[in-house]
This record gives structure tokens, sequence and C-alpha cells, in this order.
């Protein structure tokens, strides 16, 4: 009862008495080199390879067409590195494109966030970029995974603030204040203080306000 074939249908069963499919097996299939070479399966269409998976001390996908499949994904077995496009991935994904620019794309329902998430073993998430498909916002996430820049569908650019009313809309939650920096040490501060304003280079205080302005 361990092989059945089937003449009706020409099929071939392991492992089962009704083999539903040319090559039905019910178990694990072990492909060994015995330490010589490495192993494939090898896929078909019309006579040329169109597709392979082989496995060595790495394991890869093929494929192409023609007879003349490419290495289009590795597993590196030393690693567990992950290459796209590259049999040498120097990282967990190494994504590499020699005829051109290299995309990632990241595609959710239209009710959904699309996210990158960043984290450790012990703190999960630690910051994140996500794109808010509710309001068409994007933000970015720094440590603790508080918001810190945020913009909006208006291509208004928040810092510290998810609700920015200018085109840059700085605001640290006590105080708002920004600084624009320049060479030398040289920077332009603009913000408040209790009740005062101020605009002001490393050296003075150009302009101070007091009360309403």
């Amino acid at each position: 009862g361990n092989l059945i074939i089937s003449g009706a249908g020409s099929s071939v069963g392991i492992g089962t008495t009704n083999p539903n499919t040319a090559l039905d097996v019910r178990g694990d299939i072990r492909l060994d080199s015995n330490g010589v070479t490495d192993r494939s399966i090898y896929f078909r269409n019309q006579g040329s390879d169109g597709g392979v998976i082989k496995s060595d001390r790495s394991l890869s996908l093929w494929s192409g067409v023609g007879g003349s499949p490419t290495t289009a994904l590795t597993v590196q077995g030393e690693t567990l590195n992950v290459g796209i496009g590259t049999t040498n991935p120097e990282y967990k994904l190494h994504i590499r494109d020699i005829t051109g620019a290299s995309s990632l794309y990241l595609q959710s329902s239209d009710t959904s966030d699309t996210e990158i998430l960043f984290g450790g073993i012990t703190n999960l998430v630690k910051s994140r970029i996500k794109f808010d498909n509710s309001d068409n916002s994007l933000s970015i996430n720094g440590f603790d995974d508080i918001t810190t820049i945020y913009i909006n569908a208006d291509t208004e650019v928040g810092i510290g603030t998810t609700n920015p009313e200018y085109k840059l809309d700085v605001y640290d939650g006590t105080t708002e204040k920004a600084r624009f920096g320049g060479l030398n040490d040289q920077s332009l501060y603009i913000g408040s203080d209790s009740d005062e304003a101020f605009i002001a280079n490393d050296k003075q205080v150009l302009n101070q306000y007091k009360g309403e302005v």
C-alpha cells in the first residue's frame, strides 16, 4: 500500500490509494545529494525550464524562460539572510537590481494602514513609518513609538504635532521653538518662552515681543 499506480489516469500515489494528480504524495519528500552536489526540482513548460528550486548550502528559487532561468531569491544557509536579485545577501533582506532602481512596494487595503515597524526582542515596536489611508497622512514615529514628524494630506508638516496648521508647524508640547543652523555654529532661533516670543541668533536677540503681537 506504499505505492499505487492508477491505470485509468496514469496517476501515482505514495501514501495514498486515491491519487488526485499525476504524482500525489501524502507525507514528506527528501532529496539527498549524499554530500556530492546540490539537489534541484525543475518545472518545465513546453520543454523549457520555467523555474527551479535548488538546495545546496543555500536555498534558491530560479525563474525565467527559454531554458535559462536566473536566481530570483536566495536564502543563505549560514546567515539565513534573504536576497532578491543577489545570491550573496549581506543583510536579513537584501534587494538588488543591476539594471535599474530597486524599489520596495507595500500595498494594503484602502481602509488599512501601511507601516514599517522597528523594534527589539523585548520592546517589539520602538518606532515606525506609517501611511494612514483614512486621511492620507504620513507619520514618522521616533523612540517609544511617539510621533515625531507628521505630514497631512495638504502636505503641511508637523514636528511635535499631528495637527499642523502651516507648511511647517513646530511644537514641543510646552513651547514652540525652531532652529535653523548654519556654518561656524551660527544658528537662527524662532520660538517662545513664557509670555515672550523671540527671533535670535547665537549672539543676540534680534527681535523680542511681549504680550499680544
